[in-house]
């Protein structure tokens, strides 16, 4: 009887993990891709738009990147000057500058992008992609 206890008490502790990760995996939110590509579907693109979309998609990711990176690296600078007592804000303004500057081409490139699919998109695909988005920003708040 002991023995059954045991392994009744272990198969409880084991399945109480795995069944939090399967309530987890149902209501995870699906790959970026995935809605990407049911943005695209819902558009009705041509080959040569998906082409053309999926081109300034990937050139944008590797800016962005790059900006992200340069962003991160100047705020652990930042951090690390901010744990020295003898730090001035006059020590720190570059550092800050940086950052501001990363922070405005980062905005600098988003409306770029924004603009570079309004040019591969027809006025009603446009039209149509800024209401999903429009939907996909309020859903993304709650």
């Amino acid at each position: 009887m002991k023995h059954l206890k045991k392994i009744l008490i272990g198969l409880v502790i084991i399945s109480f993990p795995l069944s939090a990760t399967f309530a987890y995996s149902e209501n995870a939110k699906p790959p970026r891709d995935k809605k990407i590509n049911e943005v695209l579907k819902e558009l009705n693109l041509s080959p040569e738009q998906e082409k053309k979309l999926a081109e300034n998609r990937t050139a944008k990711k590797e800016e962005m990147k790059k900006l992200r990176d340069e962003m991160r690296k100047s705020h652990e600078k930042l951090q690390e000057a901010m744990k020295n007592p003898d730090t001035t804000i006059a020590s720190v303004e570059p550092i800050v500058n940086d950052i501001k500057a990363s922070q405005s081409q980062l905005i600098d490139n988003r409306i770029k992008g924004i603009f570079a699919v309004r040019e591969i998109l027809s006025a009603e695909q446009f039209s149509k992609f800024q209401g999903i988005m429009a939907k996909h920003h309020k859903e993304k708040k709650r």
